[in-house]
């Protein structure tokens, strides 16, 4: 009587090799194994490392106020009182003038409103066409007023003799890491005893609140400093006070990087 097995034309031998072979398919190699996270000292280790190797004579940029009036941010209790007062407010869409004056704030203007924009962001998406239609009109004109300072950066940043690569530049070269800032030193860069290899650029305020985009930028912040070494972000109307601990990453403001 002939056996299933021997019907179907597998022999034990083989069918032990097949075996293996699948046990071996199922371990992952070495490059597919998921690395451990690293823990905040192997972060820090693997910047200072990065450092040593930016730390040669860097060019200098020395950021105004001078030293012992340096622009340190925006105290949190400023920020706070306007922020939570858009929040409240945000279903009536509220203008600057309206929470300025509720707020009694001195803050600058383009501060109230991106604090103002910052609270809309968690307003219930649009669900007419009507409203689909506007919220991606709006949405489109932002991309484009961003793009607009980003280029007005560089392009004044250049204007200064300093070399870099934009990111488009970087991604021309062909980088396919995914770590590509919006400057990046050719040659590192002393600005004002920070050590710079990159620069990040953000058309708004930095503060720690700021709904869905803070988390995302430290993320993005981190990946940049650990993947190319110590850096900086640029925020066009300033940032919080002491909203940024991060090793490796200070914050500017551009009217004291670009004076």
């Amino acid at each position: 009587m002939v056996s299933r097995r021997a019907r179907k034309g597998i022999s034990r031998g083989e069918r032990d090799r097949k075996k293996e072979q699948n046990k071996n398919l199922a371990q992952p190699s070495a490059v597919q194994k998921k690395l451990p996270s690293k823990s905040r000292r192997d972060r820090k280790k693997a910047i200072q490392q990065a450092s040593k190797s930016t730390a040669g004579n860097p060019k200098e940029i020395h950021t105004t106020p001078q030293p012992g009036d340096i622009y340190n941010g925006i105290p949190t209790t400023a920020i706070e009182k306007v922020f939570s007062l858009a929040l409240q407010y945000r279903h009536m869409n509220p203008s600057i003038d309206v929470i300025t004056s509720l707020s009694k704030t001195k803050l600058d203007r383009d501060i109230v409103s991106c604090l103002i924009e910052s609270a809309l962001r968690l307003l219930p998406p649009p669900t007419t066409p009507e409203g689909i239609k506007k919220q991606q009109q709006l949405s489109e004109r932002k991309r484009e007023l961003a793009q607009k300072s980003e280029n007005e950066f560089i392009d004044a940043l250049r204007k200064k003799g300093y070399e870099f690569l934009t990111e488009k530049e970087q991604q021309k070269k062909g980088d396919k890491t995914g770590v590509t800032p919006d400057v990046r030193f050719k040659d590192p860069v002393n600005i004002s005893g920070h050590v710079c290899s990159w620069l990040e650029y953000k058309s708004f305020f930095g503060f720690r609140k700021n709904p869905f985009v803070a988390t995302k930028n430290r993320k993005q912040l981190r990946k940049y400093a650990m993947e190319i070494g110590p850096g900086a972000v640029v925020y066009k109307f300033g940032y919080e006070m002491g909203h940024l601990d991060m090793d490796g990453v200070k914050a500017f403001r551009e009217s004291d990087l670009l004076a």
